[in-house]
């Protein structure tokens, strides 16, 4: 254990500045006019590898990737200008690998106030990048667990769904068939022949429709963003949303603007976002006579696309006030108490916002997504 001692005269003279920099945990450099190095403390020696007796003397450029040397000329003119300068950048090891680091640098001036050199902090951000790398890994696969949780509640809606086109194709290629087993056909059996086999088409585009809904939307893959037609995958989701929900008695009322511009999305996060909440609304009016989900899109400010989605259910749960989005709060029996969570994430990810809507006779959300 160091030696404890009492001495207030250290703190008055020049060798307290020297301990103080020696014991700092971030890397302190600094640099002259001409960036050579003139000053590297211990914290810069364990994040770079190079010893002070090896950095000191040497260009900063050794601190660099060759694809970095351009933003290190750009410091260098703002330090020049008198500015403080603050921001993340990518330095290099003595063993050629990259470290992400948090640069803070600012001029020194000498007795006349000159800018004689700069003097740099910098931070090592490899744990805080690691630990945000993890964070996000394990927020996507909460995510895809969520999706493949929805497609398990319906799996058997699901079977019906698609049994509906394939067994409308079957009757109607049997059909065909039987206009055609004439010897010999008519031109009236041919032509109802191939009406039969244009409806059959149609049921298996349908039938495809369906599972290319599925595949995609349970599909684990890297979010992937894209120019997309908001009104488009918000009729994708009415679509998936209402498959195994007693919706005989849900009408659903799309007002939808037409002139929103795409927007940069991850098409199936959002729709995920917009099937939770509409599967929300059909449970919550299961069996309740005058069941609606209103559906509404518009653009606000030139900044935001808006998108409300309301029903005339029994509204929210008293208990639930102020906690909607926390994850594992829920009055669903079976429920997790995700759903509402992750939608709040994936819409923050992409720079949106949602809230609940409490001014209706029923339930509602309003999500804002950036136009831009």
């Amino acid at each position: 254990m160091p030696e404890l001692t009492n001495n207030p005269q250290f703190f008055q003279g020049q060798g307290f500045f020297a301990a103080l920099v020696e014991s700092a945990i971030d890397g302190v450099i600094v640099t002259d006019l001409t960036g050579i190095i003139r000053g590297y403390n211990q914290a810069a020696e364990r994040l770079f590898g190079h010893l002070q007796q090896q950095a000191l003397g040497q260009n900063i450029s050794i601190l660099l990737p060759p694809d970095r040397l351009r933003e290190e000329e750009n410091l260098a003119r703002e330090i020049l200008a008198g500015h403080n300068v603050r921001f993340e950048t990518v330095c290099r090891h003595k063993d050629g690998s990259e470290i992400p680091v948090l640069l803070s640098a600012a001029p020194i001036q000498d007795n006349s106030g000159r800018i004689v050199g700069t003097v740099a902090t910098v931070r090592d951000l490899r744990h805080e990048k690691a630990a945000g790398a993890k964070d996000a890994a394990l927020e996507a696969e909460l995510t895809h667990v969520s999706r493949l949780s929805a497609m398990g509640e319906m799996s058997a809606a699901i079977a019906h769904e698609l049994n509906q086109p394939l067994t409308a194709v079957t009757n109607y290629v049997k059909a065909a068939l039987r206009f055609l087993n004439q010897d010999p056909p008519t031109s009236m059996q041919i032509h109802n022949a191939c009406k039969a086999m244009e409806k059959a088409a149609d049921q298996t585009i349908r039938a495809g429709t369906i599972i290319r809904y599925l595949r995609d939307f349970v599909e684990k893959r890297e979010s992937e963003r894209a120019p997309e037609n908001i009104n488009q995958v918000i009729r994708d989701a009415v679509t998936l949303g209402l498959v195994g929900t007693d919706h005989s008695n849900i009408k659903v009322k799309l007002e939808l603007e037409s002139r929103i511009p795409r927007l940069m999305i991850d098409k199936i996060q959002i729709q995920q976002v917009f099937l939770n909440l509409i599967r929300n609304a059909a449970e919550a009016m299961a069996g309740s006579e005058n069941a609606e989900i209103v559906i509404s899109s518009s653009a606000v400010d030139s900044s935001f696309a808006q998108i409300e989605i309301r029903d005339t259910g029994p509204g929210f749960a008293p208990e639930m006030a102020g906690k909607l989005f926390q994850a594992f709060a829920t009055t669903k029996r079976d429920g997790l108490g995700i759903g509402l969570k992750i939608c709040q994430s994936i819409v923050e990810a992409h720079g949106g916002s949602i809230k609940a809507l409490r001014d209706g006779p029923g339930a509602g959300f309003q999500i804002r997504l950036p136009l831009v």
